[in-house]
């Protein structure tokens, strides 16, 4: 199944879920709101929690890396990952000092209604010293908001890396305006 497909099946799956009550619900008083009535502050939390996420990686910090991946998460791309311990011994030869650097940057940050399931996407790269192409490619990750307020992802899958020029800044267009 292809990784978009696996990430629209698990919105659905996510938005039928019951979630806990979280200690500020979307919407609350005076909080600056997008036309879909979620909080700004809400998808700004989303995109800081992606930032952190890749700065695990960059920092090849396992277990903070763990910290952000939920108990039943799965990661597509190849085979899947299913669940955390699966997908951290997938990608345990990230986290060795040798290894080359995976980084992305969350270019697209939405969050639906009712502030329970969130999206991020953006390009990834793989950063390769002195190389003049990087391979590189385009995730999408679905988060489900904690019971706390916090972020895990629930589901990682993107496009297969192809080479590209080396990355300058990740969400400028791709063929700028003249």
């Amino acid at each position: 199944m292809r990784p978009i497909a696996i990430c629209l099946s698990v919105v659905a799956l996510l938005a039928a879920r019951p979630m806990p009550a979280a200690e500020e619900e979307p919407g609350a008083a005076g909080a600056e709101v997008l036309e879909h009535g979620v909080p700004v502050e809400l998808v700004a939390a989303l995109g800081s929690a992606e930032r952190a996420f890749a700065a695990t990686v960059r920092a090849k910090d396992r277990e903070a890396f763990a910290s952000f991946v939920d108990a039943g998460a799965v990661f597509a791309g190849g085979a899947p990952l299913r669940g955390r311990q699966a997908i951290l011994d997938g990608w345990a030869g990230l986290f060795s000092p040798e290894a080359p650097v995976l980084a992305w940057e969350p270019c697209v940050v939405e969050v639906e209604a009712s502030g329970r399931i969130g999206f991020t996407s953006g390009p990834y790269w793989i950063e390769t010293p002195g190389g003049a192409e990087v391979p590189r490619g385009t995730f999408f990750s679905v988060w489900e908001r904690q019971p706390d307020g916090g972020w895990k992802i629930v589901l990682d899958g993107g496009t297969p890396p192809a080479p590209g020029p080396p990355v300058v800044d990740p969400c400028a267009p791709a063929d700028p305006p003249p």
